[in-house]
């Protein structure tokens, strides 16, 4: 990808960040409770959000307006992770379509990290938007540059991923759930465009990413066997991992 088309993504990666925020201050609630658009200090309205949780904007500074105390994840960190996220999948994207399937996905993927990592789930709304999105941009891909052999793949790869993961939840011990399911559709339709060992890639680095975290938390004494994990953010380290791997070996 041009420069412009890098600098434009880390710019909407930026610009993006007061939305993630919003989203995951709104949905970092316990399954099924209304979703939350009070300062936990001062319990004045400080997040509007609508759409069913969709559109939700935290103030830029991350701060209530009332009050002033910091609420939601810390402002600029998201924008932060956002960028460098758009930034690499620009370097690597095969058309700008793409680019633009892959940056809905990484966005709300984005919101959907925070809020596993803070409450151990994945939000139906977040994840059917992530994915009706990607699928969506990839069916406009397939008809601008002809391929529709590379969307047929999406597809399947999604359905594929996306089964393989409800299977596991089904396993006893797996400790993987629904909504990691929602998201595999997301990562096997985003990166089965690409190739279907991309699709195996971002599962085995998921693994590997978790596995090495959880044996590095347990030998310092941060956590223990039985503990719950959040695997979304892996699963999505491991969609980035397998974008980088498959650019880098054309």
């Amino acid at each position: 990808m041009p420069l412009h088309t890098i600098l434009a993504a880390a710019g909407a990666g930026i610009a993006a960040g007061p939305w993630l925020r919003g989203l995951a201050f709104a949905h970092t609630v316990e399954y099924q409770a209304p979703l939350r658009r009070r300062c936990p200090h001062c319990g004045h309205h400080a997040v509007p959000v609508a759409l069913a949780g969709l559109a939700a904007v935290a103030p830029p500074d991350g701060r209530c307006p009332t009050c002033a105390r910091p609420i939601g994840p810390q402002a600029g960190v998201v924008e932060l992770l956002a960028a460098v996220t758009l930034v690499v999948l620009a370097a690597y994207a095969p058309s700008g379509w793409v680019l633009a399937a892959w940056s809905w996905a990484a966005l709300l993927g984005v919101a959907l990290a925070l809020v596993d990592t803070a409450v151990y789930r994945l939000p139906d709304t977040l994840t059917s938007a992530a994915a009706g999105g990607a699928v969506t941009l990839l069916a406009v891909a397939a008809v601008a540059t002809g391929d529709q052999s590379a969307l047929l793949r999406a597809l399947l790869c999604a359905v594929g991923l996306s089964a393989f993961y409800l299977i596991l939840v089904l396993l006893p011990g797996a400790g993987m759930s629904r909504g990691d399911a929602h998201l595999a559709l997301v990562i096997g339709a985003s990166l089965g465009w690409i190739s279907v060992p991309a699709v195996v890639t971002a599962t085995v680095a998921a693994v590997l990413l978790a596995a090495a975290y959880v044996l590095a938390m347990i030998l310092i004494g941060q956590l223990r066997v039985r503990d719950a994990v959040p695997y979304g953010p892996f699963m999505l380290m491991g969609a980035l991992t397998a974008v980088v791997v498959a650019g880098n070996s054309t």
